[in-house]
């Protein structure tokens, strides 16, 4: 496969003027599916009207990134021990990155799930006996995540296999997490991983 750089010249159709000579440049590029707009990625300009005419192979994962970044929420309110589990949880895998820590290690613990890596048995257990601790009247905060399409997919499907409401689903997976992390004495290597990149 062929890198090009900035001034390479090409070949390409362009959508006003035929076939014709490009040269390489650096432009941001509006798609015209969903009108977001890609920054100084390389492209083919016509080099009689300076339309964009093409696309190297190159540019093709910033377009994808582009595309894939729209975010979708996950939100919810839980009862306050339930977000105490998940910072301390995220504490003990790395004391210096708890904010960042929380989506990344909900969205591990949902995508194990989703690929059926893990069993929903597990949770369910793990949540029985929290469920047990947790009163009625403890006060609810709001759990907020932004995440990618393919993130709230994955979340979609969780829901589906556990049967439960996307706010029980959670309360389930937050349980595992407890069982996981906090009530042994382990950190999975992937987990210290994640919270390194």
């Amino acid at each position: 496969m062929k890198v090009y750089f900035e001034g390479d010249k090409s070949k390409a159709v362009c959508p006003s003027c035929g076939l014709v000579e490009t040269v390489f440049q650096y432009r941001d590029v509006e798609l015209e599916a969903s009108h977001k707009t890609v920054k100084n990625i390389l492209v083919g300009v016509c080099t009689h009207c300076g339309l964009t005419a093409s696309t190297p192979a190159q540019s093709a994962p910033a377009i994808k990134a582009a595309l894939e970044a729209s975010t979708e929420s996950i939100e919810v309110q839980l009862p306050s021990p339930y977000l105490e589990i998940l910072d301390l949880a995220c504490l003990k895998i790395d004391p210096d990155a708890v904010v960042e820590m929380r989506k990344r290690l909900l969205l591990f613990y949902i995508h194990q799930h989703a690929q059926q890596v893990w069993s929903p048995e597990k949770p369910v257990r793990a949540y029985q006996e929290l469920s047990k601790r947790i009163t009625a009247h403890v006060p609810k905060k709001r759990l907020s995540m932004k995440v990618s399409k393919r993130s709230a997919r994955e979340f979609e499907v969780v829901v589906k296999t556990f049967k439960q409401s996307k706010t029980d689903t959670l309360k389930h997976i937050l349980a595992e997490i407890k069982m996981d992390i906090l009530d042994s004495d382990r950190v999975w290597p992937e987990l210290r991983t994640l919270a390194a990149t």
